[in-house]
């Protein structure tokens, strides 16, 4: 018996190998060559970076640390955009690096899952305080749109309460004067939303867009976490915020 990824599993089921080639695979593993490496098959125009709960849209660095970069995207010659990052350990090794969608990873491995179908992939390394998920999933415009729509909602309300409770501070004719002065909740509610899907209208070029997800820990000075809901660096947390355009969006030094 001999372990195979799903790809290899199957050519070696239809005699691509020998019995003697696969006794010398077993003998002599890939996996004993210290390191793992693979390749993200995703090819898209626009990719949404999530950084933890930070999205990033065409931004050139996702993460840099002493102006070094860690997670960035470039472009190969037919538009594609493609992921590379390249963490260091505490040493200063890589622990995992990613050349326009090319993965190694290096050191003492924990655990590593990449799912067959390409969705996800998964490294623990224990011993340098690092993990990482990466998510992959196509996003249409409707998908996006609803998101942002609800949230637009979501913030609006949340708007209209904290201006009900500071009214409820003032003289009724400076409120009756104010309410004046503003647009119908309708009307304000359609400019939120308008304003919300604006950089996504102007700068996503082609649908589906593809959406990574990065959560997990990162080696640095004070750990980053990464969570869907939130993002710790800085010794802050930084929840749903958006970057769009420009050289780097966080910048560690």
């Amino acid at each position: 018996m001999i372990a195979l990824c799903l790809a290899h599993a199957k050519m070696a089921d239809s005699g691509v190998w020998t019995n003697n080639q696969l006794q010398q695979m077993k003998t002599s593993p890939y996996l004993a060559s210290g390191h793992i490496k693979g390749r993200l098959e995703w090819l898209r125009q626009d990719i949404i970076v999530c950084f933890g709960s930070i999205k990033c849209i065409k931004t050139n660095i996702i993460l840099e640390v002493n102006n070094k970069p860690y997670i960035w995207v470039n472009r190969d010659p037919q538009g594609n955009m493609l992921l590379s990052m390249d963490i260091p350990s505490k040493t200063g090794d890589s622990i995992i690096k990613m050349e326009a969608n090319d993965w190694h990873v290096f050191g003492d491995i924990a655990n590593l899952e990449a799912v067959p179908g390409g969705r996800s992939i998964e490294v623990r390394i224990p011993n340098e305080s690092f993990s990482l998920q990466m998510h992959f999933r196509d996003l249409t415009q409707f998908e996006v749109q609803a998101d942002i729509e609800a949230k637009s909602i979501k913030r609006f309300e949340q708007t209209q309460q904290r201006r009900l409770d500071e009214y409820k501070s003032l003289p009724p004719e400076l409120v009756k004067i104010l309410s004046a002065n503003r647009p119908p909740p309708q009307e304000e509610l359609e400019s939120i939303k308008q304003f919300d899907w604006e950089p996504y209208r102007t700068n996503i070029s082609a649908w589906p867009a593809l959406e990574i997800t990065l959560t997990g820990q990162l080696p640095a000075a004070t750990p980053i976490q990464l969570t869907p809901k939130a993002t710790y660096l800085f010794g802050g947390i930084f929840s749903d915020a958006l970057f769009v355009g420009g050289h780097s969006a966080i910048s560690i030094s």
